[in-house]
């Protein structure tokens, strides 16, 4: 089964991570074993050098001081028969004696030889021998080797890093799935059951152990309090509903009398209206006389007229 990478957004990021990182150390890797690799062809064209001054020089230095033209020829081209040289020249007096091939490479490193011959009573310096190496094969060496490191490295790197990214998918992002999977389809009023990855037992809690844990302790945290507000919301609903039944209220048709203002009930006797009031509501009467029935009842009394003289002078 295909791993979806285009899902897997953490593991996406993490193995180009990966990648980069790998062909950053590769290529620094790179360069420091060219780098070690071109020192040491240098140090051998250097000793390659040194060996023909310590091997040849006293031969040719001989030949040319008899001018033995031909053990000449034989010396250098021995000399031009060894690894990476090109080009020899045997110079002496302002003017080149003899020249064993030719100089065609574009990088190369020129060594001067200075001929000197010594015999019991002389010691002179009678011409100089041009060496000419060629850098061509080492470039040519350092270009392969590089060739072969970097497709060696980038299979390794690339296979590393898949190796790591199904590891990645396998230990971490299948099992934030289930957790992402579990709390979309978390109901508090549902039993949801508790979050369980599918992965053998650890013997050690690791981090995702702890997120499990972490989540279903909130789970029961959340499912307790959302019990309690329920058992809270039913007390008060309760209590409500026998409030709602203590409640006593006037509707509907209330037949009154126009005179006397009784108020006939649904049995048919005639009440008192704050009798009624009071036994249909929880309103209470307390008795006092409007201006009006004052006036009507004590209207022709001498201490009401006296009371009113006094209220209107205050006024």
């Amino acid at each position: 089964m295909l791993i979806p990478f285009t899902k897997n957004k953490i593991a996406n990021r993490l193995l180009v991570y990966i990648l980069m990182f790998s062909g950053l150390v590769t290529l620094v890797i790179t360069s420091i074993q060219l780098s070690i690799e071109y020192q040491r062809d240098i140090n051998s064209i250097d000793e390659q050098f040194l060996r023909i001054e310590e091997s040849f020089s006293k031969q040719i230095a001989e030949a040319l001081w008899f001018f033995n033209e031909k053990a000449l020829k034989l010396h250098l081209e021995g000399i031009s028969n060894l690894k990476d040289i090109e080009n020899l020249e045997l110079s002496g007096e302002g003017k080149v004696f003899i020249s064993i091939g030719q100089k065609h490479s574009k990088y190369s490193l020129e060594r001067n030889l200075p001929i000197v011959y010594i015999s019991e009573n002389t010691k002179r310096d009678i011409g100089n021998l041009k060496i000419v190496a060629s850098m061509s094969n080492v470039y040519s060496r350092l270009i392969n080797r590089l060739i072969i490191i970097l497709i060696s490295q980038s299979i390794k790197t690339f296979i590393v890093a898949i190796f790591i990214y199904f590891l990645f998918h396998f230990f971490v992002i299948k099992h934030l799935s289930s957790i992402d999977k579990y709390l979309k389809g978390y109901e508090v009023g549902k039993s949801s059951g508790y979050l369980r990855l599918d992965r053998d037992a650890q013997h050690s809690e690791d981090e995702l152990d702890q997120v499990v844990i972490s989540i279903n302790d909130a789970s029961n945290k959340l499912k307790d309090s959302y019990e309690s507000l329920e058992k809270k919301i039913e007390e008060r609903t309760s209590s409500l509903q026998e409030a709602l039944k203590e409640v006593k209220q006037l509707t509907g048709l209330l037949p009154i009398c126009a005179s006397c203002k009784k108020i006939r009930d649904d049995k048919g006797y005639w009440n008192q209206i704050e009798g009624y009031i009071q036994k249909h509501s929880e309103a209470q009467f307390s008795h006092g006389i409007c201006p009006e029935c004052s006036d009507e009842l004590y209207g022709k009394e001498d201490w009401y007229i006296e009371m009113k003289q006094e209220e209107q002078k205050k006024e």
